[in-house]
């Protein structure tokens, strides 16, 4: 669901932000109040699943046969090739978005199924990238979404609201390979992700005149993480990945989680399911832009080796 320019860590650059009376638009509340967003069910399940197959396979020792392959989430967990390695992960995401977006005094909670972001996608793009060479890497990826005429609430003194947002994530993670014994490996990361937001916001006529509110927004996140990696036997594979960062430099909080389970149908190639959760939590007290959202779904893709 998410190009920015070049900027620094910590940095929030404002682009344009204007208020206008607006001409009509569908209904929508009043999102001032953020309640905390729980952890989704099926994350929580998939993720005791994948800790419990790396456990096994761990056991298991030398005993299971070790792939050489990766992704830009899920890297193979022993490397026998000498120069670098390229993975290469399409996949499409089933996600939902939840939470409350806003600027200058005005805002509206969203909670949207992933069939009415579909319904008025403008656009999507997901290009995860991995680079390996022995115990070193490179998680990179570019997520670009542009959602439209997303139904929000408005509170009681607008008619209805209507959500536009173009939305840029580009995250570059370099990791060490800790453990890269088979047939689990281990990995620890540490980068930055870049988020681009800009969002409109389209009030309707109710107590109060209609007024159109929209901004943009830039910030870099650093982030750490680890990944966990297991190769189970007879071809099938279990990932799991976490990261967490902000830390009140950029934003106040983000955070991911991801556990995939996977099966070869190919040399070089993996085809994984699973499902993944992202949470950024983002204020500007200056000109009272909020982007407090979580983003979950699953997932299904595969893993190419170039």
């Amino acid at each position: 669901m998410i190009a920015g320019g070049s900027c620094v860590v910590g940095e929030s650059a404002a682009g344009s932000h204007r208020v206008e009376p607006a001409t009509g638009a569908r209904p929508a509340t009043d999102g001032w109040d953020r309640p905390r967003r729980p952890v989704p069910r099926a994350l929580a399940l998939l993720a005791s699943v994948v800790i419990a197959t790396q456990a096994s396979a761990q056991a298991a020792g030398d005993g299971v046969r070790q792939s050489e392959r990766s992704t830009t989430s899920h890297a193979p967990a022993t490397v026998r090739r000498e120069g670098w390695e390229v993975f290469l992960t399409p996949y499409l995401w089933a996600s939902g978005l939840e939470g409350v977006v806003g600027s200058r005094g005005r805002s509206t909670e969203v909670d949207l199924g992933f069939s009415d972001i579909v319904k008025d996608l403008d656009g999507a793009l997901m290009l995860p990238i991995e680079l390996r060479k022995g115990r070193w890497g490179l998680l990179s990826e570019l997520i670009l979404i542009r959602l439209s005429n997303q139904s929000g609430t408005p509170g009681a003194l607008f008619g209805g609201v209507e959500l536009g947002s173009d939305e840029t994530l580009v995250q570059l993670l370099p990791f060490y390979r800790i453990t890269p014994q088979e047939p689990v490996a281990f990995d620890v990361l540490a980068g930055g992700r870049l988020w681009h937001i800009s969002a409109e916001l389209v009030f309707t006529p109710g107590v109060l005149p209609g007024v159109v509110v929209d901004a943009t927004e830039r910030w870099i996140d650093p982030v750490i993480g680890v990944r966990a990696l297991a190769d189970i036997g007879k071809r099938w594979r279990v990932h799991g990945y976490g990261d967490i960062g902000g830390f009140g430099i950029g934003s106040d909080l983000t955070w991911q989680l991801l556990g995939t389970i996977g099966y070869e149908i190919g040399t070089g190639t993996v085809l994984r399911f699973g499902y993944r959760q992202l949470d950024v939590d983002f204020e500007d007290e200056e000109n009272g832009f909020i982007f407090d959202t979580g983003t979950g779904g699953w997932i299904l893709g595969v893993t190419i080796r170039l």
